[in-house]
């Protein structure tokens, strides 16, 4: 008898576990198709990706690529140059790290948009640095799908804050994107 009333327990309770679990689906989908109807910006973007994110956290694990991503768009639905923004972006990049390694491509884009939310000169070029040096690992430093990364480093840094520091910066990548356009297609290129 008594085996009976456990077996009853233990069937009750994954039976709710499997009722919430399938609330907490729903309640995440919702919140992302909120997101992804929400503008560019607001609190209703924030709101919706904030969502997405505490939801997600009880469906998958803090370690699962979801959540990267879903810590990513809240980054993103935070105003350029905002504190909140910059900090979403180094969990984003920290879980990231944990996820993929240390030098993973996947990293590039979150590197790249932490990069572009830098105060500090110092800051930027060491994170434009590594972005570098992961991708010409992946491609090759002479390619051209290399210069194309320096071509758009080259504009990304000075794309919101335009300081002495950023616009030197930005002259080294184009001048490296320069360099590898003449090489490998000719003076009379469009990437030269």
């Amino acid at each position: 008898m008594k085996w009976i009333l456990i077996l009853l327990i233990l069937f009750s309770a994954s039976s709710t576990s499997e009722v919430t679990r399938s609330e907490n689906i729903k309640k995440f989908n919702a919140a992302q198709k909120c997101f992804k109807e929400a503008g560019a910006f607001g609190n209703k973007k924030i709101t919706c990706a904030q969502d997405s994110l505490n939801i997600g956290l009880l469906i998958f694990k803090e370690s699962n690529k979801s959540i990267i991503s879903l810590t990513h768009n809240l980054a993103k639905a935070y105003p350029r140059l905002s504190g909140e923004r910059y900090k979403s972006l180094e969990q984003a990049l920290k879980l990231a790290e944990k996820s993929y390694g240390r030098e993973s491509i996947e990293l590039v884009d979150l590197l790249m948009d932490l990069a572009s939310e830098e105060h500090q000169t110092r800051y930027v070029n060491k994170r434009y640095k590594r972005v570098a040096a992961i991708y010409s690992q992946e491609v090759g430093e002479e390619s051209l799908d290399y210069a194309d990364l320096c071509l758009d480093i080259s504009e990304e840094v000075i794309s919101y804050l335009n300081t002495d520091g950023r616009l030197r910066t930005s002259s080294r990548y184009a001048s490296m994107a320069s360099e590898i356009y003449m090489q490998q297609l000719g003076r009379s290129s469009d990437g030269y």
